[in-house]
């Protein structure tokens, strides 16, 4: 059953931002699920009593959005919608997934001991020729595939990791548990990237697609660094947000 609104011209609203508003509750409302062709602008003219100009503006904003995708020749289709990730305290994506009622996963790409080079000695504070843990997974929501993640720890403390310990249990815990050790907090960076080819692959999108890189640096109560992690973040599947108050 399809959901047809009334635009009122009289409203302080431009049409085409009412008709954007309308086009979204189709989305979240689930009248239009992932994957589902939106009618054709023609169709929306029609039912909308509006011009093509305000159906164009409403889509491309949209588009934009990140909530349609157009295919040339095919038509507009709809995207999944991205899963919001708020920013506070020390998250773990791991415990963000379960509380959102998705399954997390974690695929071990590599597990190795590599010389540190000199961005990981200054984030670890390291000497020169000291060794770091690498780590590299992909991260998946209910066996999608949400970020590609490389975390460096000191090799000296964490010499015995294995790959069942990071497979089975998120890193923090497993960091607590087998190594008594917490992360009390962390500095961390954000940068709009375009993922290239090789990430493209692994992470199952376009080379170029726009992406999130994050960059973490955790330490001890006591301030020793002791993870730095570098993760490519699907720009399609999440968002990241804060909430702020006036001080």
């Amino acid at each position: 059953m399809k959901i047809v609104s009334v635009l009122k011209p009289d409203s302080k609203l431009p049409l085409y931002a009412q008709l954007k508003e309308i086009l979204l509750g189709q989305i979240k409302e689930g009248v239009w699920q992932p994957g589902d062709v939106i009618p054709p602008e023609t169709v929306l003219m029609q039912q909308y009593s509006v011009s093509r100009a305000t159906i164009r503006q409403a889509i491309n904003e949209l588009v934009q959005e990140g909530y349609f995708t157009r295919h040339r020749g095919r038509g507009t289709f709809v995207n999944k919608q991205k899963l919001d990730v708020k920013l506070q305290s020390l998250y773990s994506f791991t415990e963000d997934m379960m509380e959102k009622g998705l399954k997390p996963e974690s695929q071990v790409l590599e597990l190795a001991v590599v010389v540190a080079d000199s961005k990981v000695k200054e984030a670890l504070d390291l000497h020169e020729h000291d060794l770091a843990v690498k780590l590299v997974r992909l991260r998946l929501a209910n066996e999608e595939i949400m970020m590609l993640e490389t975390t460096y720890l000191p090799y000296h403390l964490f010499k015995d990791l294995t790959i069942v310990d990071v497979t089975n249990s998120p890193l923090y815990t497993v960091l607590e548990q087998k190594y008594n050790l917490t992360i009390d907090r962390a500095i961390e960076y954000f940068e709009p990237i375009l993922v290239e080819k090789r990430e493209s692959k692994l992470l199952q999108v376009k080379a170029g697609s726009p992406a999130l890189y994050l960059e973490r640096i955790g330490s001890l109560a006591d301030g020793t660094p002791v993870e730095l992690s570098q993760s490519i973040v699907r720009g399609d599947r999440s968002r990241y947000f804060v909430e702020l108050w006036r001080k």
